[in-house]
C-alpha cells in the first residue's frame, strides 16, 4: 500500500485486476484502510489514486470515485486533506480492545480514542450508531458524538478530539477546554513561546502559513478596514466566524494583490 508494488509479480497484478473487474463488486467496491499511524499519509494517498485510475482504466470508466475509508488519528486531517482534499473527518471513536491507550475504557485517554474514520462518502450518508453515544445534528447534517455541541456562530459541531469545545468571544472561535486566549497572538492556544508559535500557525484571514491574524498582511494593504479586537477580526460581528466574513471575502476579491489571496477567495 505504501508503493503501490505486488511482490507477487504479474500473476498477483492479474488478479488484482481481475477483482476490479468482478461486475458484482463494482457498486460495492470500497478501498479501506487501517495503516500504521506513524506511515507518511503521501505514500498512502498516492496509492488510492492509483488503484482509482486503474479501476476506471480496467472497467472503461472516465471519473468513477471509488469510496474511502481510511482510518487515522484526528490530528493528522491536516495532512490527509493536502494530498486526498474530498476526505472529510467522521466523528466515529474507533477503538482498539488491543490498545493499551486508544479505547473507550477506563484507562483509555481522557476523550476516548482520537482515532477517526475519514472518507469521500458523504457523512449525511450514514448514520452513526445512538446506542454508542452519537446523535445526528440536523445543522451540520451529519452524525456526531454526543458531547460534540453545534455552535451557531461557528455553523459547525467543531469537536474534533472528542471534548467538548468553547466559543472564545475574543477570537471568535471554537476552540479546545483547555485552550487560554493569548492576546499577543490574537487566538486561543496552549502555553506556548508566541513567537514559535506563530511561525507554525496558518492565518485565517490569507490561509498562509506562518504568522497570525494580527500580523497578517491583510492589514497593512487593506488600510481602510478597521481591526476589531472581539467578534470577527474583520468587521467585528460575532454572528460569524473570519473565514465566512462577506467583508473579508469583497476586501479580497476586490484588491488581492500580486494574486497572494487568489487562492482563497472561495475559502
Amino acid at each position: 500500500m505504501f508503493n503501490h508494488h505486488f511482490f507477487g509479480g504479474s500473476a498477483a497484478q492479474d488478479v488484482f485486476i481481475s477483482f476490479l473487474q468482478t461486475n458484482e463488486q463494482k457498486d460495492r467496491l470500497c478501498i479501506f484502510t487501517d495503516p500504521p499511524f506513524g506511515c507518511r499519509s503521501e505514500l498512502l494517498a498516492n496509492t488510492i489514486v492509483k488503484i482509482n485510475q486503474l479501476y476506471n482504466t480496467t472497467n472503461s470508466l472516465v471519473q468513477h470515485v471509488l469510496p474511502v475509508f481510511w482510518v487515522f488519528p484526528y490530528f493528522i486531517e491536516a495532512y490527509i486533506k493536502n494530498e486526498l482534499p474530498s476526505m472529510e473527518i467522521s466523528d466515529y471513536h474507533v477503538s482498539y480492545t488491543n490498545h493499551r491507550r486508544y479505547h473507550n475504557g477506563k484507562k483509555g485517554l481522557k476523550n476516548g480514542s482520537p482515532v477517526r474514520f475519514f472518507t469521500n462518502v458523504p457523512l449525511e450518508s450514514f448514520e452513526l450508531p445512538s446506542n454508542q453515544g452519537y446523535k445526528f445534528c440536523y445543522e451540520c447534517n451529519k452524525s456526531v458524538h454526543k458531547t460534540n455541541i453545534h455552535c451557531s456562530i461557528c455553523s459547525m459541531c467543531a469537536s474534533k478530539n472528542g471534548a467538548t469545545y468553547k466559543h472564545c468571544v475574543k477570537c471568535n472561535w471554537c476552540v479546545k477546554p483547555n485552550y487560554k486566549h493569548c492576546n499577543k497572538c490574537g487566538r486561543c492556544a496552549q502555553k506556548h513561546d508566541c513567537h514559535f508559535y506563530q511561525t507554525q500557525i496558518t492565518c485565517r484571514i490569507c490561509m498562509n502559513k506562518g504568522h497570525v491574524e494580527l500580523t497578517c498582511s491583510f492589514w497593512k494593504h487593506f488600510k481602510e478596514i478597521k481591526r476589531h479586537y472581539s467578534g470577527c477580526m474583520v468587521c467585528g460581528k460575532k454572528t460569524h466566524i473570519i473565514k465566512k466574513c462577506p467583508e473579508r471575502k469583497i476586501a479580497l476579491k476586490e484588491k488581492y494583490f500580486l494574486g497572494k489571496y487568489n487562492n482563497v477567495l472561495n475559502t
